[in-house]
């Protein structure tokens, strides 16, 4: 991400390498100071710093349809918003649930009594159901592990464990995904812990990074089942061996399309100054 986005901006130091260049290249203070920092808020925000006209922003947009109905009078009304970066799914507080499970709940149909139908007048024949749309192969979830407890006044972290993070079928509506990358929270609250993470180089066989040490895992990744925070969900369909050969492919690709889109501008820009000397 960082060799990418040093090579959409043009104002940017091609030597970009690393998150403290890399924030402060796109002016994330909030990000440079020496304090707990949160994954998840620091994500988005990079994600949202990248051009618009990024290739690699566009890999993380996804559309999600809100459909409100009327079992009354089946009058069916439908919003779809283009998100880009993360979505957020509840995870219940209870002692262990799957990755399935929390996004069935958080798909389920809801009833909205409280509503009353615009077209019948009726209230509480509304239901609420919203589907996800993903052109991309990529989708990052985040798991909302925090909730405020009013009796300390504090955000207390949900400990559920996640069982079965490493399985092969993640189902969101008609699609299936494989985990392939999983980021941990280690800590007792909000305030304060370690991040970690876990990426899926084979089907069986795992990487842990932890801040500058990167090594192979043999252990089951159910060991961070408690702590699991954000999930890196690839298309069963465009699964293929991860490896950084092609990863660094994927990267020559982008950068020769950047590249490509800078030559045609310049070619442009030339043509353009052409004709406005021959204008005069």
């Amino acid at each position: 991400m960082c060799y990418a986005y040093s090579n959409c901006n043009k104002d940017s130091d091609t030597s970009v390498t690393s998150k403290h260049l890399l924030t402060k290249n796109i002016q994330i203070r909030m990000f440079g100071e020496q304090r707990q920092q949160d994954a998840s808020e620091f994500l988005i925000c990079l994600v949202n710093a990248l051009p618009e006209t990024s290739n690699m922003r566009s890999l993380f947009d996804f559309n999600v349809e809100t459909k409100i109905s009327c079992v009354t009078c089946n009058e069916l009304k439908s919003d779809k918003k283009t998100h880009s970066g993360i979505l957020l799914i509840n995870i219940p507080q209870k002692r262990t649930t799957s990755l399935n499970e929390c996004i069935t709940e958080h798909f389920q149909q809801e009833n909205l009594f409280d509503s009353i139908c615009s077209s019948c007048n009726t209230q509480g024949s509304l239901q609420k159901t919203e589907v996800i749309e993903n052109n991309n192969d990529y989708l990052i979830l985040s798991l909302n592990r925090y909730s405020f407890d009013r009796q300390s006044n504090s955000v207390v972290k949900i400990d559920t464990r996640l069982y079965k993070i490493n399985e092969r079928s993640v189902e969101i509506g008609d699609t299936s995904y494989t985990v392939v990358g999983s980021v941990s929270h280690i800590g007792a609250s909000a305030n304060s812990g370690h991040y970690d993470y876990i990426r899926r180089c084979t089907m069986h066989k795992w990487i842990l990074y932890d801040d500058q040490m990167r090594k192979r895992i043999t252990i089951d990744p159910e060991k961070y089942s408690q702590n699991v925070y954000l999930l890196l969900l690839k298309k069963k369909s465009s699964m293929t061996h991860i490896n950084p050969e092609n990863i660094q492919k994927q990267l020559n690709r982008l950068n020769e399309t950047v590249r490509e889109k800078k030559r045609q501008e310049d070619r442009a820009e030339k043509e353009k100054k052409r004709q406005d000397i021959e204008f005069r």
